[in-house]
């Protein structure tokens, strides 16, 4: 009796927990909203309309506020996968030193791997053209994009496995922080040929 109780609590709680980062951050920017609407006053006009309306102008006229927009897309969907939509693990450690190949140890192919590779190259392409030139600088060099990207994914991927760990959301896993970099750099790399790219077309035009 005891163990069924248990078995139905731990489901209970998972079951719950699953879901409670991404409303948590749901909630918080519904609060947005609410005060913008609170402020400006419910019943003198449709808040919620005017909000959309505002939103859509700003998206139409500011290239600066739809990168800002993509770029807190991407960073979201990295979250919602690696943390706010992830069940508890009662052994985040267990897995530290697996995941290095696109088979696992039982010999079963896992695209983990190629997935946390792939996952941070939109961030870091969009990062840089949203930020890049607060990021590098003016002159833009392969060093310092090969840089500034290893140090900014290390970084965020860093506090991904350690929010894991301490809150056993998923595993904390070596290659996992070595892949996320390295589809990082990658995405660095992408974004530094697209801007020479751009560039050499402008002068033959």
């Amino acid at each position: 009796m005891i163990k069924v109780l248990k078995t139905i609590i731990y489901d209970v709680l998972s079951t719950l927990y699953k879901p409670f980062w991404a409303a948590l951050l749901l909630s918080f920017m519904f609060m947005f909203l609410y005060q913008y609407a609170k402020e400006h006053g419910w019943g003198k006009e449709n808040i919620v309309r005017k909000v959309f309306l505002t939103w859509i102008d700003f998206f139409k006229e500011s290239i600066m506020f739809r990168k800002v927009f993509l770029l807190a897309f991407c960073t979201a969907m990295i979250l919602l996968k690696t943390i706010f939509n992830r069940s508890i693990w009662i052994d985040p450690l267990g897995k530290l030193f697996e995941n290095w190949w696109i088979y696992d140890k039982y010999g079963r192919l896992s695209v983990e791997p190629l997935e946390n590779v792939i996952l941070f190259m939109p961030f870091t392409i969009l990062l840089l053209w949203t930020f890049g030139e607060k990021l590098i600088g003016e002159e833009l060099t392969l060093k310092k994009i090969i840089k500034v990207t290893a140090k900014i994914t290390g970084v965020f991927s860093l506090s991904v496995e350690l929010f894991q760990l301490i809150f056993f959301v998923g595993t904390f896993q070596l290659s996992d922080l070595v892949y996320n970099i390295l589809g990082g750099v990658i995405g660095g790399i992408i974004y530094y040929a697209g801007v020479k790219i751009k560039e050499r077309m402008k002068i033959r035009n």
